[in-house]
C-alpha cells in the first residue's frame, strides 16, 4: 500500500485493517498463503504465496491485487 511504518501503525490503532474479513489491530500478526488483507480507504491485497525468508529474517511474499 506504499505506506511507511508509522502510518501503518495510525492505520492500526484507527481499527481500519481487516485480514479475511476480520478486525487485525495485532501489528505483529504473521499473514499465511490466500489471505486477503483488507484496509479502508486504501484497497485490498491477497498474499498469493509466501516466499521465504531474506537473510535478515524477513518474510518475502507474493502479492495480487485485487479490486
Amino acid at each position: 500500500f506504499n505506506l511507511s511504518r508509522s502510518n501503518v501503525l495510525e492505520i492500526l490503532d484507527g481499527k481500519s485493517v481487516f485480514v479475511n474479513a476480520i478486525l487485525n489491530q495485532n501489528p505483529s500478526y504473521i499473514c499465511k498463503a490466500n489471505d486477503v488483507i483488507s484496509v479502508r480507504h486504501y484497497g485490498k491485497m491477497k498474499i498469493s504465496s509466501i516466499l521465504g525468508n531474506s537473510r535478515s529474517g524477513r518474510i518475502c511474499v507474493e502479492l495480487s491485487k485485487r479490486v
